[in-house]
């Protein structure tokens, strides 16, 4: 049976690449490759004067892409939109998908699952980060430590913000009203799907669900790559690390620990990406001064096949969900370094090494032994194991639509609707208090 799949997601390629967007993109071709229809509704950076839907044809995709009709649709407190769950419902009755596939909520509203649910269509979700549970999406603490307590007013005060127009005593009601409208989503959802075990854990911790409740439904890399050119024994000790240059993936720390190593001549280390913070680049730049670093810069993965390399090290600040980083360095048969934050450590088996997260120190005395000691680099080389391709994750999405569609269970809607009936009273109370001020500094201004 082919089945007419409505993927959603916060951005899609060419537009937006991140690692949500790319892998949405590469699910939507490959059931395209398999006979399904597949519609794609999208969020996009380019809004309009008044909220519309474009269209168009990639890779045998139908991309709707939603524009919103305010500039900043990215914004945790901007995450309830309802013209965009009226345009997304009308979507629904015009395509009839079987299945509704959630990846973010983002730059689109934040009861996609409820009108979905609304229009008798099920709907799965795949968890890539913690935006369910946390405004900020990453669960990290100002002091780089994991947040264990569930998203609810005051607790995040020192983490978010809102918007302009609320008043500080607002704040803590509008972070228990994205609590509530993400928590409603994950109890329509016939499916969560998440994508390690580490993942799996914090979000019961933080939901209070069982942690059976939630699908641990690995990813696969996106992109085949050949195994990479085995280099001669250290000295050097050839490193490199790819991704996004962003201060949660540490790169800093790595920095940091070369900078303290004592065969820190006998290293070559290679950046590759670029900058995904601002400032964060010259940052970088600033702390290798002086070092054996070479910024690669903006890259493909298929250029990480000609660079010969002892280890790939990631040392990430974030509570880390999956990371195509692993992916590619297990394909690529080079052994890597990773922090102990979220879901790398369960995935480096053999072919790996675990250090604390943000010890600079502990990077350092680690790559110092492995300058001292060239057979424990070939010892981790021999344990890496390559994964297994794509198609598999595929197949099981697959199962798990066509489950899910010919048996949906039933599920109950717990809509705040008051909740959201009192914000749109205060979001109007606040523009009229930003538009009396504005005229009253207009008068000022005008003088007597």
């Amino acid at each position: 049976m082919n089945l007419r799949v409505l993927l959603v997601a916060h951005g899609y390629p060419p537009e937006l690449s991140g690692g949500t967007e790319r892998y949405t993109r590469h699910v939507a071709e490959a059931l395209v490759q398999r006979g399904h229809g597949v519609t794609v509704v999208a969020g996009t950076l380019a809004w309009r004067e008044r909220l519309a839907v474009s269209e168009e044809q990639a890779g045998g995709v139908r991309v709707l892409r939603v524009h919103r009709d305010d500039a900043h649709p990215e914004t945790w407190d901007r995450g309830h939109a309802p013209a965009v769950a009226e345009r997304f419902a009308a979507i629904l009755d015009e395509v009839r998908p079987h299945v509704v596939h959630v990846q973010h909520w983002i730059r689109l509203t934040r009861d996609l699952v409820r009108t979905a649910h609304r229009a008798g269509i099920p709907a799965l979700v795949t968890l890539h980060d913690f935006h369910a549970t946390c405004p900020t999406h990453f669960r990290v603490l100002p002091d780089g430590t994991t947040c264990t307590v569930p998203a609810a007013g005051p607790v995040c005060s020192g983490c978010v913000r809102g918007s302009w127009w609320w008043a500080e005593d607002e704040l803590d009601a509008e972070v228990r009203l994205h609590a509530a409208d993400l928590r409603n989503e994950l109890d329509l959802a016939q499916r969560v799907l998440v994508l390690s075990a580490a993942q799996a854990r914090l979000l019961a911790q933080v939901t209070g669900r069982a942690e059976s409740t939630f699908v641990v439904h690995p990813f696969r890399a996106l992109v085949p790559l050949r195994r990479g050119p085995v280099p001669p024994p250290a000295p050097p000790l050839r490193i490199a690390s790819w991704g996004q240059l962003w201060s949660l993936k540490g790169q800093h720390v790595l920095l940091d620990a070369v900078r303290a190593m004592r065969h820190r001549a006998e290293v070559l280390v290679e950046l590759f990406g670029s900058g995904a913070e601002p400032g964060y680049e010259e940052r970088l730049r600033a702390a290798a001064e002086g070092l054996p670093v070479k910024f690669r810069g903006a890259y493909a993965p298929a250029d990480l096949e000609r660079h010969p390399m002892h280890l790939a090290v990631f040392p990430s600040l974030a509570n880390e969900t999956f990371g195509f980083v692993i992916e590619e360095a297990r394909m690529l048969g080079v052994p890597v370094v990773v922090s102990d934050a979220g879901a790398y450590p369960e995935r480096i088996g053999a072919g790996g090494v675990v250090v604390p997260r943000g010890d600079a120190a502990a990077l350092a005395a680690l790559l110092d032994r492995c300058v001292e000691a060239p057979a424990e680099v070939e010892r981790l080389r021999a344990g890496v194991v390559a994964p297994g391709p794509f198609a598999e994750h595929v197949n099981h999405l697959e199962d798990l639509y066509r489950h899910v569609a010919a048996y949906p269970e039933p599920r109950r809607d717990h809509f705040d609707l008051e909740g959201h009936l009192r914000h749109a009273q205060r979001r109007y109370e606040a523009r009229e208090r930003h538009l009396a001020g504005l005229e009253a500094e207009r008068r000022q201004r005008k003088g007597p």
